[in-house]
């Protein structure tokens, strides 16, 4: 038996011409008003996860990119 995950009801208010690109968006996927909010809050929250790790990453790449020798002189640093 699958356990079902516990849901709550909320009222959105949209502008009409939201309503309307976002009910042939849902239309076009084959999914409802709900699972369409649904799949949209996720991608966005999973978006934003990424994008706060956005800093973090480009500082291991930039410090990755430091040390890697790029010249023979650098080279002999790493060899003493």
């Amino acid at each position: 038996m699958s356990e079902k995950s516990s849901t709550t009801k909320i009222l959105v208010t949209l502008p009409n011409e939201i309503l309307s690109i976002y009910d042939e968006l849902a239309k076009r996927n084959g999914m409802s008003r709900s699972a369409m909010i649904n799949y949209a809050l996720r991608w966005y929250l999973d978006y934003k996860e990424s994008t706060d790790m956005l800093p973090q990453i480009l500082n291991m790449l930039q410090n990755t990119n430091k040390e890697k020798p790029n010249t023979p002189e650098d080279i002999n640093k790493l060899s003493l």
